[in-house]
């Protein structure tokens, strides 16, 4: 399964909605910015509290930076841990893994703040661009929060119920279905009613509805019923 995949089903059990919030609360929380990221740095959530300074530095020399990007996950990749390091204009920044059982999804990228002691090699007007200072400290406090937050989510399975095997992929192969389709078709085959699902996912009764509306219209099955017992065998309990 590609990363991308991995991510995106992470997501999917956890509820995009939600990540997105929390994401946007740590980054509010502690002023550093924060995304989440796939492997190959490519941003899987909008950012939160985008830094204007690596928004100037990226608008000259943007390919040095997604360069340096990579460097970070590739090395978080190789550890399987956090990594925190200055990037080249000086600002210390992270790369926090995201796990899906024992597989690295994704990672939180982010930081982009000037600890005190500021780095030398900061050559750039910090001031003038609202860099966010903060203490080493309270830097590693900020990243004990995030871990041990995603430490909770490691195991989360997905939509709380039934896991995909490889031939449910097939199915979303077959049938056109997305991720977040399967996740409700997976509550579905467990007999949960559209409260239950909503709940589970995270989402509306209406939005669940919308979903079972389009996996219908995509699938033979006339009706929920047909529909578990046509995808009944993609899931394993």
């Amino acid at each position: 399964m590609s990363d991308s995949d991995a991510l995106g089903l992470w997501l999917s059990s956890i509820g995009k909605e939600s990540v997105q919030a929390f994401q946007d609360d740590f980054s509010g929380l502690t002023g550093m910015s924060l995304c989440l990221v796939h492997l190959d740095g490519a941003p899987a959530l909008v950012a939160s509290n985008r830094s204007l300074l690596c928004f100037h530095i990226e608008g000259r020399n943007g390919v040095r930076c997604q360069m340096q990007h990579r460097q970070f996950l590739a090395r978080m990749m190789e550890t399987g841990a956090l990594v925190v390091d200055s990037c080249y204009a000086g600002l210390t920044c992270f790369a926090c893994p995201v796990f899906r059982g024992k597989e690295i999804a994704g990672a939180f990228f982010g930081g982009m703040v000037s600890v005190d002691p500021p780095d030398s090699t900061v050559a750039l007007d910090v001031a003038r661009y609202e860099v966010k200072s903060m203490s080493r400290l309270d830097l590693e406090k900020a990243l004990r929060l995030l871990r041990s937050t995603l430490s909770l989510l490691k195991g989360v399975r997905i939509a709380s119920g039934p896991t995909i095997d490889e031939t449910g992929r097939e199915l979303m192969d077959a049938y056109g279905l997305s991720s977040r389709e399967i996740m409700v078709i997976g509550q579905i085959v467990r007999g949960k009613s559209n409260l239950d699902i909503a709940e589970a996912l995270f989402i509306s009764e209406k939005t669940v509805k919308t979903h079972i509306t389009n996996i219908l219209k995509k699938t033979p099955a006339k009706n929920r019923y047909d529909l578990a017992l046509l995808c009944k065998k993609y899931f394993d309990a």
